[in-house]
């Protein structure tokens, strides 16, 4: 699992970066390298996914895009399959790097950015937070 997360890591965040968008083929690929996964251990916890799932849509309701909220959801399958149940502890790690993020640019380009790269943040917290399972 944490292969198939690093290897779609490096073209996610580059095109997050460079056009705020995620394209749906490199979700999908990622979504076929972690099918194995998937398939094998099933979906999990049906209780932990469909909580995890409610705070996505209430996340895109606040603005969050749907790209970054597709591969949270990929994600957090991947995880619920294999029984790491930690999204608090998740979504603090994801947090303190984007945080970190908006503090740089602000120190760096002296402003504030409109829209945000999230993908960088997503995956930074995510090798974070599986280092230390």
């Amino acid at each position: 699992m944490s292969f198939a997360l690093f290897l779609m890591s490096v073209p996610i965040c580059i095109a997050d970066l460079k056009e705020h968008k995620i394209p749906n083929i490199y979700l999908s690929v990622m979504l076929v390298l972690l099918s194995p996964l998937l398939i094998t251990n099933g979906l999990g916890d049906l209780t932990q996914l469909c909580v995890y799932l409610v705070a996505l849509v209430v996340l895109h309701l606040f603005g969050m895009g749907m790209g970054d909220v597709k591969l949270l959801s990929i994600i957090g399958a991947a995880l619920n399959s294999s029984g790491i149940y930690g999204y608090f502890s998740l979504a603090s790690c994801i947090l303190v790097y984007a945080a970190l993020y908006l503090i740089s640019l602000r120190l760096i380009k002296r402003s504030s950015p409109d829209q945000m790269p999230l993908a960088p943040s997503i995956f930074m917290g995510l090798f974070l937070y599986l280092a230390t399972r």
